[in-house]
């Protein structure tokens, strides 16, 4: 009797676990997305933005007109909704861009990363 009751106690344990387990393993996952979505969005940043924007500490310049990319990642008004609408239309003194809504999150998702 007491074997049968410590495997049904350890069946138990095992159940109430797998959640648990479920959700660090969800979470886990969606860290590596994350990393991965900032990864692609510096990659992109170096391809088209160095010639203007400081976009990490690597780099030591850009133009005077641009602010750095830590500049507008400390602005409290940059949301991810933001930079999708401003990347999506870039206006001012930005050449024209032609990004698929996914590279617009990559880049947006690495300017975030940014945040101090």
């Amino acid at each position: 009797m007491p074997d049968q009751r410590l495997r049904v106690a350890a069946a138990c344990l095992v159940v109430a676990l797998l959640p648990m387990v479920a959700n660090m393993a969800h979470a886990a996952e969606a860290r590596g997305a994350e990393a991965a979505k900032i990864a692609a969005g510096a990659e992109l940043a170096k391809r088209h933005c160095t010639s203007c924007h400081v976009i990490g500490p690597a780099q030591t310049h850009g133009t005077d007109q641009a602010p750095t990319w830590r500049e507008i990642a400390a602005r409290p008004t940059t949301t991810p909704e933001f930079l999708r609408g401003f990347l999506s239309h870039p206006h001012g003194g930005m050449p024209p861009l032609t990004l698929a809504n996914e590279q617009i999150d990559d880049l947006a998702a690495y300017i975030l990363s940014l945040r101090q």
